[in-house]
């Protein structure tokens, strides 16, 4: 996959990332980025298209 967007949340200390990831890759995302984070981010996904 490949970041499209990043940018930080005015007034806050949160940040946003926008990425495309391959639907086979995405089995397990959610997963591994909770435990490198230690719970501290989370995804949100939205299918976007095929390629």
């Amino acid at each position: 996959g490949h970041v499209t967007q990043d940018a930080p949340i005015p007034g806050s200390p949160l940040y946003t990332i926008k990425a495309f990831i391959p639907a086979i890759d995405s089995f397990g995302f959610e997963t591994d980025l909770r435990t490198h984070t230690q719970g501290q981010a989370f995804a949100l996904s939205v299918f976007h298209h095929w390629q």
